[in-house]
Order: structure tokens, then sequence, then C-alpha cells
């Protein structure tokens, strides 16, 4: 009988361990497929702990630490109370705990966790040469009632210098935009005189900026005054006697390198092929390298013609041209902008390039409430009615149809859309009804709607 009370006790706590299982994370040393199963739940053996994450003892850099998630490894199924009484947390730099709310159980014998600061803010940046102890004292006891014979305790250290974790663009990256941003992530904060010590060869002028100013400061970003010249290769370099914030040293010169590409057309919006184009679309054209501007406008041809305005972003990297007031129904358009179009540094793309399109008939595109609601709210506010082009609000009184609803319209000047707002609600219960708007409809530019068009709803009970 005492064997069969510990086998359904034992049991009995497998599932409770595992009705507790929370997120995985990374896993234990390579090649060991842990314990016995049968041993995890035998009274004989004594609870060890058999491995952690990071390893017992150890410097960093981690792979796969991330989300700072810390790993136990039991060769038992354990009491999950006990062991979250029994861990503590603590570092020689700064006050850390463990949040008890927040420890996990896999499987019963994996335990996971994440240290947090005095306000419990989750810890995601490690302090250089901060070195962690993890202690698990003699209260952790297995689902049979054994406790741990000794104090297990273990240290590890994730950064034990000053690093760079990643730049951007990577190293050895070729074709890279001339007008990119360079970008250096740090593993501690930084300040902003890291750019004084940071060397970009062939020069360029410009500034560095801190990413997240009010964050974490571990990244800073060079801005180009106007652009990286094209076709060329760069090499930054970090001086090895840069700091973080705590006077840290990086101790080497970090170097790397990347080559610009060709001034060419980096994007064009429609894409090319598109179809059923919105007739009020905007064209855009990005290119790899600040524009000389006044050579946009020569260069750039519309079939059909098209009357409109053209408008340039920040940094002249790119031009949108925005028709007035709309580009024709149901009609192929070609985009064509040939080599006299020069980047500021005075490059011309290689070859004339098009790019085709086919713009939609004039439409409505959407309604609110959408086709087929049902259980649409008797205290209806709105009907919500909206086009594919900006429409001339002149021709919506005559050719909106909304039997048993009454109403008053609203129109927003220049817009694609218009509202109807009833007078009459509430709406009768379990009724469909119907929303017409016919041919009469028009756009900004004249054009007469496609289709005619219907919609219904069904209001609730």
């Amino acid at each position: 009988m005492k064997h069969l009370f510990l086998l359904l006790s034992s049991l009995i706590a497998i599932l409770f361990n595992l009705s507790c299982r929370g997120p995985e994370g990374p896993q234990g040393p390579q090649g060991d497929p842990g314990p016995n199963l049968n041993a995890l739940t035998d009274p004989t053996i004594m609870p060890v702990v058999l491995s952690t994450y990071p390893p017992v003892n150890s410097e960093g850099p981690y792979a796969d630490f991330g989300t700072s998630q810390i790993q136990i490894r039991f060769n038992k199924i354990m009491d999950r109370a006990s062991v979250i009484r029994a861990l503590r947390i603590g570092s020689n730099r700064r006050p850390v705990i463990i949040d008890t709310t927040e420890v996990h159980s896999v499987g019963g014998d994996v335990f996971t966790f994440h240290p947090v600061d005095n306000f419990n803010r989750p810890v995601t940046l490690w302090k250089i040469r901060e070195r962690d102890t993890v202690t698990i004292d003699t209260t952790a006891r297995d689902i049979n009632g054994n406790f741990l014979s000794s104090v297990y305790k273990f240290t590890f250290m994730p950064e034990p210098k000053f690093r760079v974790i990643s730049v951007y663009p990577p190293h050895g990256t070729t074709g890279i935009p001339a007008d990119t941003v360079i970008r250096i992530v740090f593993n501690s904060q930084v300040g902003l005189y890291i750019g004084d010590n940071t060397r970009i060869n062939p020069s360029v002028g410009g500034k560095w900026y801190l990413d997240d100013p009010m964050g974490d400061k571990t990244s800073i970003h060079f801005l180009p005054t106007t652009t990286f010249s094209t076709n060329t290769e760069y090499t930054v370099t970090i001086n090895g006697l840069t700091s973080d914030l705590d006077g840290y040293q990086l101790g080497e010169n970090y170097i790397w390198s990347f080559t610009t590409g060709a001034f060419e057309i980096l994007t064009v919006s429609p894409p090319d092929g598109s179809i059923e184009v919105p007739l009020y679309r905007p064209l855009t054209v990005f290119l790899t390298s600040q524009l000389d501007t006044g050579t946009i406008r020569s260069s750039i041809t519309i079939s059909p013609p098209t009357p409109g305005k053209l408008s340039f972003f920040e940094r002249f990297t790119g031009f949108t041209f925005a028709p007035d007031p709309e580009l024709l129904p149901d009609t192929p358009y070609t985009i064509r902008i040939d080599t006299t179009i020069r980047s500021l540094l005075g490059e011309h793309i290689s070859a004339p390039q098009e790019f085709n399109f086919r713009t939609d008939i004039f439409r409505v595109i959407l309604t609110s409430p959408y086709q087929n609601q049902r259980n649409v709210t008797r205290f209806l506010f709105r009907i919500e009615v909206y086009f594919n082009s900006l429409i001339d609000t002149g021709t919506v009184r005559a050719s909106f149809n909304a039997p048993g609803i009454q109403g008053r319209f609203e129109f927003i000047e220049n817009s694609n859309y218009f509202y109807y707002y009833p007078t009459n609600s509430p709406l009768p219960p379990n009724t469909a009804f119907l929303i017409g708007i016919s041919r009469g409809v028009r756009s900004k530019g004249g054009i007469q709607l496609g289709a005619a068009y219907t919609s219904t709803f069904t209001t609730s009970p």
C-alpha cells in the first residue's frame, strides 16, 4: 500500500507540474538526453542540478540569450513552489531579483526565469563585467519530498567586455543604396561622442545621432549631409579607445566595409504590372542617390499624358506625381524615365526604364455597414460610402437611395467618401435595408460611376 500511495502521489505531482508548463527556454548542453524518465519520480534518487544555462561559472557572450532567460535543469520532477522559494539571484553591479510569478516549469524538471530590477523591469541589457550569482538553497525538494543535499550556486557573466553587436550595412555587402544610413549597435549604453571616435573613409559629411535618446542608448546612426557616392567602397573604423558610459573600452579598433551600388531606380509605385489601380493614386519613384531636382520634370513621361503636381521627398532621393484630378478609368499607363535624370553628383541611370500599370473603373470600394452585414445596431450612427477616386459631391444626393432610412449628408471637400446620418433611429429590428448608388455619381474629374452599386444590411433583433 505504501508503494501504491507513493506511485499515486507521483502521478498527481507530474500532472500538476505539466499543467504549470510555461514557455520553453534554451536547450541544455548538446547531447545531454536528460534524466531517465523513470528516475524522474524514483523516491530513492536524491535531487541534484544537472545543468544550467548560462553554463556554470562561465563568461559570455552567449548564443540564444537575447531574452535573458535563465534555465535550471534537475534530475527529478521538483515541487514547483519549493523551487521558487529556494531561488535567489544577485549581481556585483546592481540590485537584481527574481519575479516569482514568472518562474516557469517545463515538465517539472526544468525551470526558467528572467531577472528583473528593483522596479520589476526585465533585465534585457547586461552591464559590462556584471557577474550574476544564482543560488538554490536546500529548501528545494522533489515531488517525493527529498531535499537538495547542499546549496547549489553558480555564476555567469553575460558581457565580459564592451563590444559591437551589429552594424548596418553589414560587413562586405555590395549594391547598398547611396542614401543608406549607417547604424552601429553596442552591448552597452553609449553617448554621441562615439561619433567623434568613428571614421568613414572616404570622408562623408554628416552627423551621428542616438537612435533612442530616451531608451537604452545602445545604438547610434550616421545620417550623411547629402548621400554616399555610388559604386564606392566605404570603410568605417571605430577607435579601440572608445568607451561606453561606464568607461569600459572596446580595446581594439572595430573595422568593417560596404560598397554602394550604381545610380539607378530603386522602387516605383504602383509596381510594374499592377492592375485595378485607384484613379487618384499618386505615382512615386525612388532612386538610389540624391537627385538633381532640376532634371526630374524633363526626364519623366507619362502616357497617356496626365496633368498633375510633382513633389520631392526629404533629401530628394525620390519624387511623387499626383494626378490632377485623377487618372483615366480602365486605361493602361506607361511611366518612362530616361537617362537625362541625374544625381546630385552628376551621374545618370544606365538606360531608360519603363513601368506599366492599368487603372480601375470608377467604383465604390467600401461601405459601412459592409455588404450583407447582420446584427447592425438599430441606433446606427452613420452610413459610410468610399470610392476609388475623389467625388463630385454635387452628384451624390440624386444618386443615393436608402429606402426606409431618413437622413442627412456630410461631405468633405476633396475626398473620396461621403457620410449619411440616419435621423429616424432607432431603426426597426430584424429588418433588411438596401443602399443603392446609381451611375449618376461622378468623380471630381467628371467620370461616371462604372456600374451601379447596391449593398444590404440587417438590423439586430
